[in-house]
């Protein structure tokens, strides 16, 4: 017996998919455990929006403190929205970094070049005075 293939997509994508097509508080929940404990290295926007979809369905079809489950969804939110800044500000600390590096290489550069043309045996080659 051969196996299917499944189709496997990026951890947001999935999460978002997931999100989109539940319909109970229990599986909310159990989605709510693995994105809390799991790292996401991208698409926060598009997993915040699934969870605003996913509450609004729930919302509709669920008797529930609606207050108290806005408050719940807002803190999630929260949090991803934290590690997004968290992702972004060591995305530009590795960028500002790494720009600095090249910047000192091209200084050095430039003046190994500066020194290397006040050497008269730089100049003359194998020629020494």
């Amino acid at each position: 017996m051969q196996m299917e293939k499944i189709k496997t997509l990026p951890f947001h994508e999935s999460v978002a998919k997931m999100l989109r097509e539940c319909t109970t508080v229990d599986r909310f929940y159990v989605l709510y455990d693995l994105i809390m404990h799991t790292t996401i290295p991208k698409g926060h926007d598009e997993i915040i929006a699934a969870i605003d979809e996913c509450f609004q369905n729930l919302a509709k079809d669920t008797p529930m403190h609606i207050d108290a489950w806005k408050e719940f969804v807002r803190e999630m939110k929260d949090d991803i929205l934290t590690r997004k800044q968290a992702i972004m500000k060591a995305e530009e600390d590795r960028t500002v970094r790494e720009n600095r590096r090249v910047e000192i290489a091209e200084r050095a550069s430039s003046m190994i070049s500066f020194v290397g043309s006040l050497d008269p045996l730089a100049t003359k080659g194998d020629e020494h005075i």
